[in-house]
């Protein structure tokens, strides 16, 4: 039974882990060049662009999901050293990424 929780973690953290990953890419290399190409045109534009949905209803959720993941995922595979050193990495990398996302 703990094998099959632990691979269901591991799976579901690796799962949204490439989503975030696909996230972050899409809107740095898509999103910020275009919000920020021709300030204040471009800002009015966007701001009508994401009037239905804006990355802060996505991104929350997404990490709240990946924390708990990626916690249940370290706890499951703390006795085997070589996955627990790449989870721990996984979620100290995901925790700098939301620190430097916020300072700028």
């Amino acid at each position: 039974m703990k094998q099959k929780l632990t691979y269901f973690f591991m799976v579901s953290y690796l799962w949204i882990t490439f989503i975030m990953l696909g996230a972050f890419i899409l809107e740095v290399f898509m999103v910020y060049p275009n919000i920020f190409h021709n300030v204040p045109e471009s800002f009015e534009v966007s701001m009508d662009f994401m009037e239905a949905e804006s990355p802060h209803t996505f991104f929350p959720p997404l990490g709240l999901a990946s924390w708990i993941t990626g916690a249940g995922a370290l706890i499951l595979v703390w006795k085997i050293k070589s996955a627990r050193s790449w989870v721990l990495g996984s979620i100290v990398v995901m925790i700098l990424l939301g620190l430097i996302s916020m300072l700028f």
